[in-house]
């Protein structure tokens, strides 16, 4: 992520239960199917699957972040 940029779309890896930005750990589960934090295999051939949206926190950040919601569901 970008150290400008808003986290958004957050995601929990299961096996770490932090959240991280969708888009960062994806790009970075492309080239790796190990746990960034942790180092354990993810899963062999489907990474994506041990990944979970984190509702709560992203409207935590929604809240924290006037405008956000806005500039990113809203056209």
């Amino acid at each position: 992520m970008e150290s400008d940029s808003v986290l958004y779309q957050i995601t929990l890896v299961l096996c770490w239960f932090v959240a991280v930005c969708k888009s960062c750990i994806v790009k970075y589960l492309q080239s790796s199917k190990c746990c960034p934090q942790c180092g354990l295999k993810i899963h062999e051939t489907q990474p994506l699957l041990n990944l979970k949206s984190d509702r709560v926190m992203q409207d935590i950040v929604f809240k924290l972040v006037p405008g956000l919601y806005e500039s990113q569901f809203l056209f």
